[in-house]
């Protein structure tokens, strides 16, 4: 049983990273290409302080929600570990009370 949940641990472990690559790669891509469209409108508007107030709204959104996302994924990944651990545990436990239960009827005979 505790092997089933080592090898479990490590592929929780694999997808929180996956997912933490994932959403890092996501959210370079999406500021790289905020950047360019902001760029084009300040180009094209001349108002660079307009421009500048809403590329800082912008950027503080996608810093929340990008890290939402992160947070979300190391909350689920404790859940998990926590769920394993607990589930080895138990299952340690059923084995030490079945041991001493064993032994004790040994001991009445």
């Amino acid at each position: 049983m505790f092997k089933i949940m080592d090898n479990l641990e490590v592929v929780k472990d694999f997808l929180q990273t996956a997912v933490d690559n994932t959403v890092g790669a996501v959210e370079s891509t999406h500021n790289a290409i905020a950047n360019a469209s902001f760029r084009v409108v300040q180009q094209g508007t001349g108002d660079s302080e307009k421009v500048a107030a809403m590329k800082e709204k912008h950027d503080a959104t996608v810093s929340q929600v990008y890290g939402a996302i992160r947070e979300v994924n190391r909350s689920l990944g404790q859940l998990a570990s926590d769920f394993f651990e607990s589930t080895e545990d138990s299952v340690q436990a059923a084995k030490n009370m079945a041991a001493s239960r064993s032994q004790g009827e040994k001991a009445a005979e």
